[in-house]
């Protein structure tokens, strides 16, 4: 048995897409129930609290 880790970003985490994305591949359903995967959750929040967009 092999140590698989998958680290995986999703972005506008908050919305009912990702919301319903996240439970299907944490379930297994995308890479298998023996691989062990890391979010990172993005939303367009976190953006905007950090003041990261540019104004051109």
């Amino acid at each position: 048995m092999t140590n698989n880790v998958k680290n995986i970003s999703i972005t506008g985490a908050a919305g009912n897409i990702a919301y319903s994305a996240l439970f299907r591949i944490a379930s297994g359903e995308l890479y298998g129930k023996d691989t062990k995967i890391n979010f990172k959750l993005i939303d367009i929040s976190d953006f905007e609290k950090k003041n990261v967009w540019s104004k051109a």
